[in-house]
């Protein structure tokens, strides 16, 4: 596979992530956390996690960790932190028009935190 090709392919996976990320964490905190329903939501977010991170190991691996791959998956990562910091945000300080289950929110909000610290962990272990 071509490298345009390639890095073609992680954008749209990398975007796809992040519009999961965006559009079923709002579902999610709606439910409770021992509905059916909420563990599919749940499944979702991870999903989407994980097609978020996915194009910044393979740009990284794929590029032989050069100057312009390293730069790629800054910018990445970085879109994924703000992403990220808005929907714990969102999870821990709902506005008041969004009906709220809170504990659902707090766990939502939790693993948000987590996904950043994997962010900050994975920006850090980029340079070093």
């Amino acid at each position: 596979m071509s490298g345009f090709l390639l890095i073609l392919l992680c954008l749209v996976f990398y975007g796809g992530g992040l519009v999961v990320l965006y559009k079923v964490t709002p579902l999610l905190l709606k439910r409770r956390f021992d509905d059916v329903f909420f563990m599919g939501l749940a499944a979702a977010i991870i999903t989407g996690s994980l097609l978020a991170f996915a194009p910044v190991g393979i740009t990284f691996a794929f590029f032989n960790s050069t100057f312009a791959a390293r730069t790629v998956d800054v910018i990445l990562l970085l879109g994924i932190a703000v992403v990220v910091i808005r929907m714990t945000y969102w999870c821990f300080r709902p506005s008041y028009k969004m009906e709220v289950i809170r504990l659902s929110g707090i766990l939502a909000g939790s693993y948000y935190l987590l996904v950043l610290g994997l962010t900050v962990y994975a920006l850090v272990l980029m340079f070093m």
